[in-house]
């Protein structure tokens, strides 16, 4: 090779090596850029539509998995939350439609549109009689029941198969009490719900999140039990782009509630209450509490004393004011003044406060539930061990005449009212500690 030919030669082997070395930077710099992009927050927007009318959906609840970020769409379906990383976990939940969870690997490109299916339930034929009876729904299946919540419209259970048996099963079924789907899990004490309308299991050291996808149901995001706990410690439901927090200060006899905004952190106080012993004791009780935004109350005020600690065990219960959401509106139950007060989405009253006197009757057990299908809230009775359940009329502070007598079953536990059905749970007596779900129409 002469020595033209060998320079000629070199310089394509320095043009080939720097081509090469370009390329490999670019490489770099489009990798570090879609690194910095993938963790650069952004705004996920779109429309939620019904899948068969391609109707808008409003008051659909739209939350970001693990964190307390949440967003509702407005009256045209529109929606938009803020993603600050990914991948991340979209959960879409609206009553009387199944909820769907995307999980987003990269951002998409243009709006996004989510359609819901509605709930459809299988309702059999009933012989329809002046005389309520309650329907065992859960020993055709075979199975002792430890707790049971609704998933959507479905009921979750959760429990053994048979009386001896220490597996661990969950099992979904339509609200008449078809077997949907079971599955054996490795662990399983209770059910428990968030503040986002989400369903977790609680095994005794760890926690996952749970999701039915039409086709398994699937247990996500194994947690320390613990550490999951404190993850809620106050937040109590989703009420529009809000999360409505309550606390509990002064030994519980005072009660608070606020409006916590994810998007900023912002903690407003909506609504406060105390017993007599508060307003004898403390000159500004309310100024004397203080908030974090994960609802912790900073106050150290001992009420009582070592003598007085004894009496308020005794004879002074926790306040009990519930707020209920009935029909975008938040109702307080303020059984410590007897009033039923309402607050609108920007946190003032919009009502007149309403008088109620029903919870001095005996039998009283300060008890609520409110049909979220039916906006319907109910109050309950115990007369020898039977439950009587009445309709409180909000608008009037007054009970419905009709008693709701659950017969042949004293001393019931976990009661839920959903779309006209009550369910219960009942221990058997000749199998201690055997429970069976039951469900009664309204």
């Amino acid at each position: 090779m002469n020595h033209r030919a060998q320079k000629h030669r070199t310089q394509q082997l320095k043009i080939s090596t720097f081509d090469q070395m370009r390329n490999l930077l670019i490489i770099i710099i489009f990798s570090f850029a879609s690194t910095v992009n993938a963790q650069q927050s952004f705004i996920l927007k779109g429309h939620v539509k019904d899948k068969e009318t391609s109707e808008p959906l409003s008051k659909v609840n739209i939350y970001l998995n693990e964190t307390m970020r949440g967003s509702t769409s407005n009256d045209d379906g529109y929606f938009e939350i803020t993603i600050d990383k990914l991948p991340a976990l979209i959960v879409f939940s609206r009553v009387g439609h199944t909820r769907r969870f995307f999980n987003l690997t990269k951002r998409p490109g243009a709006d996004f549109n989510v359609p819901l299916q509605k709930s459809i339930h299988e309702i059999p034929e009933v012989e329809i009689t002046a005389k309520r009876r309650a329907v065992n729904i859960s020993s055709q299946h075979d199975m002792y029941v430890v707790d049971y919540d609704f998933y959507d419209d479905h009921v979750l259970l959760l429990g053994h198969p048979g009386k001896r048996s220490r597996d661990v099963h969950l099992m979904l079924m339509d609200r008449m009490g078809k077997l949907l789907i079971r599955k054996e899990i490795r662990a399983g004490v209770n059910i428990y719900r968030d503040p986002f309308n989400n369903l977790h299991i609680l095994a005794p050291d760890s926690a996952y999140q749970l999701y039915f996808d039409e086709n398994d149901i699937q247990l996500l995001y194994p947690t320390d039990r613990a550490s999951f706990i404190k993850a809620f410690p106050e937040f109590l439901k989703v009420y529009n782009d809000k999360i409505i927090l309550r606390q509990f200060a002064f030994e519980d006899q005072a009660l608070m509630y606020y409006f916590y905004q994810p998007s900023d952190s912002t903690v407003n106080r909506i609504w406060a209450q105390a017993t007599a012993e508060i307003y004898r004791k403390v000159e500004g009780w309310m100024s004397r509490i203080r908030i974090s935004s994960t609802g912790k109350s900073t106050t150290n005020f001992d009420l009582f004393n070592a003598d007085e600690r004894f009496i308020k065990m005794a004879f002074y219960a926790p306040i009990f004011c519930p707020l209920e959401i009935i029909k975008d509106t938040l109702y307080v139950f303020n059984f410590n003044n007897g009033l039923i007060e309402t607050i609108g989405p920007e946190g003032y009253p919009v009502k007149t406060p309403t008088l109620m006197n029903f919870y001095t009757d005996p039998g009283w057990q300060k008890k609520l539930y409110n049909d979220v299908v039916t906006d319907k809230v109910y109050t309950q009775y115990l007369d020898k061990g039977i439950t009587i359940l009445r309709e409180v009329n909000v608008n009037t502070g007054l009970l419905e005449n009709e008693e709701i007598r659950i017969p042949d079953f004293p001393y019931i536990n976990k009661i839920l009212i959903h779309g006209g059905n009550l369910y219960f749970l009942y221990q058997e007596k000749q199998y201690p500690r055997f429970q069976r779900l039951y469900r009664m129409q309204l």
